[in-house]
């Protein structure tokens, strides 16, 4: 069963859609606390939002070319795409924009958070070029995959390790930047190896690949119920500190 190539691909579109499906969650939590979202809150509720939206893009697109197939099939031949891997560009620069401008709002180490500033910028001018003028678009590419993987994987432990020094008024369990961060380092944790590799995987293994995707989209799923925690929490986001040049 898991090496049949049609059973593998329904498998891997199904996980994506359930994955989609969760990610309404902490947002739905958010609006509903939204009179205590404070600005890198409200940031990041901006990052769930345009993130929804580029995997419902997705999901349309698969959608679309499966039901109008007369009018999509001759632009897919023409551009020789066989898969979704040419819209990635819009998740990368997604992470590098919203993560970047979110945790630069709340690392407490002035240095710190001014190095994310910038390193979130080149990242997103470079992810932006190699993906017109360096990279092949069609293909899940490995250096703008890498970076993502590794900046959202970085950002959230160093944060997580401000958070385990400080002596703050609000304890971990209620502090909304702890689980954020969680919901964040989990998934990119586990899925940094699929960044890493996986254009070749793909290539060379595609069991292989839909085995590890699914497993990244499981633990994807767990990072937004952590997010969804993280907005019930908000509340507490008034005690705490903010950098004054936030």
């Amino acid at each position: 069963m898991w090496n049949n190539m049609a059973f593998l691909r329904k498998a891997l579109v199904l996980a994506g859609k359930v994955s989609t499906g969760f990610m309404f969650i902490p947002i739905l939590f958010a609006l509903r606390r939204r009179k205590y979202l404070n600005k890198p809150l409200r940031i990041f509720l901006g990052y769930c939002i345009s993130n929804t939206s580029i995997n419902l893009l997705h999901q349309v697109f698969m959608w679309a070319t499966g039901y109008f197939r007369a009018f999509f099939v001759p632009l897919l031949n023409k551009y020789h795409l066989t898969d979704t891997n040419f819209m990635g560009i819009l998740a990368y620069a997604n992470n590098f924009a919203f993560l970047g401008w979110y945790f630069y709002t709340v690392m407490p180490h002035e240095k710190t958070a001014k190095g994310i500033r910038w390193l979130s910028s080149g990242l997103f001018i470079a992810a932006i070029i190699d993906y017109l003028f360096i990279g092949d678009f069609r293909d899940y590419g490995v250096f703008t995959p890498a970076a993502s993987a590794t900046f959202c994987f970085v950002l959230p432990a160093i944060h997580l390790w401000f958070l385990y020094r400080e002596d703050g008024k609000v304890p971990l369990s209620k502090n909304p930047y702890f689980w954020i961060a969680m919901g964040l380092f989990l998934p990119h944790l586990a899925g940094f190896f699929l960044y890493l590799m996986g254009d070749s995987i793909y290539k060379e293994d595609f069991p292989l690949f839909v085995k590890i995707s699914i497993g990244k989209i499981s633990l994807s799923i767990i990072g937004q119920v952590l997010l969804a925690i993280g907005f019930y929490y908000a509340r507490y986001s008034k005690f705490l500190p903010l950098r004054s040049s936030t």
